[in-house]
């Protein structure tokens, strides 16, 4: 101090007494921070293509809120039933993405399931990583697939919990790698999904490095004898999921201390079993009402694992819905069904016909697959170099008795130019480079898809709309402004309890609700 006096010989007494109280002030401040109050753990649980009725389609046979299913989560004053993903094509790569990002794919890089890599001339899967991110099973390293987050180019909430506190564990799994990786992110101590050939759990090099052993709470191998591609589409895939969860809970003893944790949980089987019946049938019925009571025995597990839920806040939601079933609409006055890749590339290709003729449309189709279309270089020339006949194919696509619109990509991406009103507002969230040239969308209660089953992918309210419900016992509420409510603006909100920063592509509001 003397040393300062002597730097600083002008220094008043008034100045010293302004150090001082900005000292003091710093103290009392990280103090307050640290008094905070903030849940110990907290359970993400999205339920892959849970349309957002079916909350209350089956609400009155749901167990009573007092044994922990669906209805003890419902009676959160923050139980929003219509929350909006607000994107393009709604799926299982970009839905999980946007869940925990807080953004939409525009911004985090995911906006398709797979999409067409013009440079190696092949399909790309949105969390393929052969090279540098082997799989690891029980027994080691198998060879020749890989699994990791490159693609994600958003921070995730449990990204920047980890950043915040390196004590925090995160821990995601689910049966799809995609649901597991997207929604948890690049920092999380143990990611795990199922490897449905193998019948068993597996993680990635990318995650579990060179000198760590395979989770020991993730070693099933007594399930392999029982286990079957098909019992992944019943309640036994619910079951291993959440029983799974439960023994992560244990092993990495997450909620136990002062230092928050993250559990993230993505339930498969209700996608695998809806793209076979519908949402109107009765096996989903009969499947929502199981994980209902699936629910019960893991949260009941998981207070009497930690002693009290008080210090927990669940999180429900989904990463889209889906189509209602064919057969559920009267065909006399809605059109509805599937329209199949074949039929799809018989319209584009009759539209290039029409304005380009058949030599120079010959081939120009390299991939038509979840409603995207890329064409070869020369067609993509002539089209962007004759503005005319690029209008003139355009609406000769959407003369389709199928086709509502179709988006030509860099339209949209160079050119700013977007369709009116709140499509314009949805394209321009969702398109980026990984789209191919041409995007199609459907009109309602059409899906591509094949015969027999029931499809998503579309912008339309039963895709886009899912529940998004945020419990804790020591959660305290404030109204909203305005009853709309984004599915963006749960990763901004779940930062805001934990008190760190949002993710780094995060869009949302947060939601006004505070841990007492």
């Amino acid at each position: 101090m003397l040393r300062c006096f002597q730097q600083n010989r002008g220094m008043r007494l008034t100045d010293l007494g302004v150090v001082l109280v900005l000292g003091l002030t710093s103290v009392f401040v990280r103090a307050a921070e640290q008094a905070t109050p903030r849940p110990k753990l907290v359970v993400a649980i999205s339920i892959d293509q849970f349309r957002h009725d079916y909350l209350t389609r089956f609400q009155k046979r749901f167990l009573s809120p007092r044994q922990r299913g669906f209805r003890y989560l419902m009676e959160s004053n923050a139980a929003f039933l219509r929350a909006d993903h607000f994107i393009l094509q709604n799926m299982t790569g970009p839905g999980h993405a946007n869940l925990l990002t807080g953004a939409y794919p525009y911004r985090h890089g995911i906006s398709l399931n797979n999409w067409f890599d013009r440079s190696k001339h092949k399909e790309q899967y949105c969390v393929e990583d052969a090279e540098g991110a082997t799989l690891v099973g029980v027994n080691g390293e198998i060879k020749g697939k890989g699994a990791s987050p490159r693609f994600l180019k958003a921070s995730t909430v449990g990204d920047e919990l980890k950043l915040a506190y390196k004590e925090s564990k995160v821990v995601g799994l689910a049966l799809k790698d995609r649901a597991a990786i997207l929604m948890t992110g690049h920092l999380a101590d143990q990611v795990v999904w199922f490897d449905d050939k193998m019948c068993e759990w597996v993680t990635s090099r990318y995650y579990l490095k060179k000198d760590q052993k395979f989770p020991t709470w993730a070693d099933r191998k007594k399930l392999t004898s029982g286990c079957d591609k098909a019992k992944l589409a019943t309640l036994w895939g619910v079951d291993e999921t959440l029983s799974l969860a439960l023994s992560a809970v244990k092993s990495e003893k997450l909620g136990k201390d002062e230092i928050p944790d993250l559990l993230v949980v993505s339930i498969s089987s209700h996608d695998y079993l809806g793209h076979k019946h519908g949402p109107q049938s009765p096996e989903m019925e009969a499947l929502t009402l199981g994980e209902d009571k699936s629910l019960n025995r893991f949260i009941q597990g998981l207070e009497k694992e930690l002693g009290s839920l008080k210090d927990v806040v669940f999180v429900l939601s989904a990463d889209h819905g889906i189509a209602p079933s064919p057969s559920a609409v009267d065909s006399s006055r809605l059109r509805a069904g599937v329209v199949t890749e074949k039929e799809l590339r018989e319209v584009v290709d009759n539209a290039l016909v029409r304005v380009w003729g058949g030599a120079e449309s010959k081939d120009a189709v390299l991939y038509l697959e979840e409603l995207e279309v890329s064409l070869s270089d020369a067609m993509i020339k002539k089209i962007e170099t004759h503005p005319d006949k690029k209008r003139e194919f355009i609406k000769t696509l959407e003369s389709s008795p199928w086709i509502e619109k179709a988006i030509w990509r860099d339209d949209v991406l160079f050119d700013r130019k977007v369709p009116p009103g709140e499509l314009g507002q949805i394209v321009d969230k969702t398109i980026s480079l990984q789209n191919s040239e041409i995007i199609l969308l459907l009109k309602p209660y059409l899906y591509q898809g094949v015969e027999g089953s029931v499809n998503h992918m579309t912008l339309h309210s039963y895709d886009r709309m899912v529940p998004l419900v945020i419990k804790g016992d020591r959660l305290k509420f404030s109204p909203l402004p305005s009853p709309d409510v984004k599915v963006a603006d749960l990763a901004p909100t779940l930062s805001h309890l934990l008190g760190i920063i949002p993710p780094s592509a995060s869009e949302g509001r947060v939601i006004p609700v505070q841990f007492r």
